[in-house]
């Protein structure tokens, strides 16, 4: 069986990359791809500072 993608996780990546592009940062798009709890971290920490 095919593995489905699960939109909700591409959302909050593409938002987090955005944010970071924004604040000009560095980062690994495997890791945050992997890892969605993190790119829920970063969209709540600077959320009030980057209008999404």
């Amino acid at each position: 069986m095919d593995k489905g993608i699960n939109i909700r996780s591409v959302l909050l990546l593409k938002k987090a990359v955005e944010i970071l592009d924004y604040l000009g940062t560095k980062y690994d798009i495997e890791k945050l791809r992997k890892r969605p709890d993190i790119c829920k971290e970063i969209i709540n920490k600077f959320k009030d500072e980057y209008i999404l």
